[in-house]
């Protein structure tokens, strides 16, 4: 198995935008391939949180970020 553990995007090269790469792990990830440790689930509108939450490292794995 293939886990991530951190990434960069650089927004410097508009040549090689970050999306092809967020495409390719989330293709990785729905196919079971890629191990995604989430640990909470909440709004974008709660963006505030989730930063502090990551910044104050009270979180285990990853804050994935809804659009509802």
């Amino acid at each position: 198995a293939r886990r991530l553990q951190a990434f960069t995007l650089f927004h410097s090269f508009p040549a090689d935008p970050p999306g092809r790469d967020l495409g390719h792990l989330a293709s990785l990830a729905g196919r079971g391939l890629l191990q995604v440790d989430v640990d909470e689930e909440m709004s974008w509108t709660e963006i505030g949180t989730a930063l502090k939450k990551l910044e104050d490292r009270t979180v285990r794995g990853k804050i994935v970020l809804t659009l509802k």
